[in-house]
């Protein structure tokens, strides 16, 4: 159980599957209340893993720091706690980037998820739709049909070779010049199904951010040995990423992968959620953000609490957070620190059920006080209570994470150049290989095409030599019939009937009757 308040007859126990959220308006304490229950985890154990920082500011990461960098409000406040200044061990994420400065940075684990990791709420994430059945299973498909030392130029090959074997089914295929840039693929359309170009623009942002690669990558996370080893805090960071949902996905990736192996941690898991609303909007008219605000209260509701997975998050607004996790339940408790924003009001009374005197109890917080509403959606505790301050050093305003990294661990500033060069190799040999594939196919393409070409124009000269011995034995037909003619003429002239000359060239008396009388119109015409 870990302890939230600050004097000891306002100590609050936490069970251990709880779904914490804060809420708070800016500068009322919300920072320091998160840093005081992660050291309360952290006292009893907990991996803590912090899965967002939306800011890019790093500033949970200062828990890291020695305490010459504590203002001296907060020793005060320690001191009346009877509590002495700590620091902790952190160990910074982030997922790989070619974004990563060409300068030296904070000690940093860029690390790789394996594509075949890759799910369905991924998938429609990316696709930014539920109802794409379609693609969705191509996707599905592509992705099964790799191997584990398979990376995403593979994915994309399997995807585009299943979208132009049912294209060509359908008598839809269209074909183009393969190009590096895309993967090496060439562009084909299919019907309602998503066309590949539109699915190399979805994808293409992983060539930046090579985050999705084979499943034995030399950068994949060990999550027993890196993640749930020590007692260090754990930061995810995407800071180098500027892309929102490319960041989103790394989110949705993560909180997915951390469901999978939280059966590793020996001992109990925090997942922090800073500022979760920017995570998880309530406006947003995005249709894949809707999609991860769904699948985190899936998590929250059920996968969470199914695992023993405690979290925290927090919101400035509890208004601006999506209404898919407050009306689902997904926190157990809500911290309510102090609001003033009348739509964050109004949602206390139309989810909460407060009434006017509720809300001036909230408006009448002072700084670092909070009531608590608890799962039966009723305030836990009559009078407002007050966080410890975390002995952890706190992010001021004005402080620079990697100024005071490098002030501190100079030893662990690292330029990771080499490692975006070693990276780059490994995406050029991908592309030379299945350019390599792809010229091939272009060869076997052209060279069929040439057959086709050839048997077409035999097809065509055996035609035109047909039609020519065809004419020419009409006109030698025509000749026989004209010199015939011409002797039945010479005969008729002679004085031999016309019954005669049809025993004699085998044909009836009418017809040597009609050869005659168009034989003496042609001689009339003459003359």
């Amino acid at each position: 159980m870990t302890k939230l308040a600050l004097r000891k007859s306002d100590e609050k126990e936490i069970d251990e599957d709880e779904q914490l959220l804060i809420i708070g308006q800016s500068g009322i304490g919300k920072t320091h209340a998160i840093e005081r229950t992660i050291y309360s985890y952290w006292k009893e154990g907990f991996d803590i893993l912090i899965c967002s920082d939306v800011k890019g500011l790093m500033e949970l990461g200062f828990m890291c720091f020695p305490d010459t960098i504590m203002k001296q409000y907060h020793r005060k406040r320690l001191n009346i706690q009877d509590n002495k200044p700590e620091s902790v061990s952190i160990r910074i994420l982030h997922p790989f980037t070619f974004e990563i400065p060409n300068i030296k940075i904070p000690e940093t684990r860029f690390f790789s998820f394996p594509i075949l990791s890759i799910d369905d709420s991924a998938f429609n994430l990316l696709i930014e739709t539920s109802e794409d059945k379609s693609t969705r299973e191509l996707l599905i498909s592509a992705r099964d049909s790799l191997k584990e030392n398979e990376d995403l130029w593979s994915f994309m090959f399997n995807l585009s070779h299943l979208i132009e074997r049912k294209t060509q089914l359908e008598g839809s295929y269209e074909f183009r010049m393969p190009d590096p840039e895309n993967f090496a693929l060439s562009g084909v359309s299919l019907g309602t199904i998503k066309n590949l170009d539109e699915l190399v623009r979805i994808f293409n942002r992983f060539q930046r951010h090579m985050f999705l690669q084979e499943s034995n990558s030399t950068l994949s996370l060990d999550w027993k040995k890196e993640i749930f080893s020590d007692t260090s805090i754990k930061i995810f960071s995407t800071r180098y990423i500027k892309d929102q949902k490319t960041k989103d996905f790394f989110v949705l990736m993560l909180l997915n992968q951390l469901v999978e192996h939280a059966h590793l941690s020996k001992k109990g898991i925090l997942v922090v959620l800073d500022e979760i609303k920017d995570i998880c909007p309530s406006d947003s008219t995005v249709q894949y953000s809707r999609i991860l605000s769904n699948q985190i209260a899936r998590h929250l509701n059920t996968n969470f609490r199914a695992r023993k997975i405690n979290s925290l998050s927090t919101s400035q607004s509890l208004a601006g957070l999506s209404k898919s996790l407050l009306r689902s339940n997904s926190f157990t408790k809500i911290i309510v620190m102090k609001i003033s924003g009348e739509t964050d009001l109004d949602t206390l009374r139309k989810v909460y059920g407060y009434n006017n005197d509720d809300i001036q109890f909230i408006l009448d917080l002072e700084r670092n006080q909070f009531y608590i509403i608890g799962g039966g959606l009723g305030v836990e505790n009559e009078i407002p209570l007050r966080f410890c301050f975390s002995p952890f050093p706190h992010c001021e305003a004005g402080y620079k994470f990697d100024k005071f990294y490098e002030k501190f661990f100079p030893e662990k500033m690292i330029n990771y150049s080499s490692l975006k060069r070693q990276m780059n190799e490994k995406k050029q040999k991908s592309i030379n290989y299945f350019m390599q594939i792809a010229r091939n196919k272009v060869k076997r393409r052209i060279e069929a095409r040439r057959k086709i070409q050839e048997e077409k124009t035999k097809s065509e000269n055996i035609k035109e030599e047909l039609q020519k011995i065809k004419q020419e034995k009409v006109s030698e037909k025509r000749i026989e019939l004209e010199k015939r003619n011409l002797d039945i003429l010479k005969d008729s002239e002679a004085g031999l009937s016309q019954s005669k000359i049809a025993q004699k060239y085998k044909i009836s008396q009418p017809m040597v009757f009609n050869i005659l009388r168009k034989l003496k119109e042609v001689d009339n015409d003459s003359s």
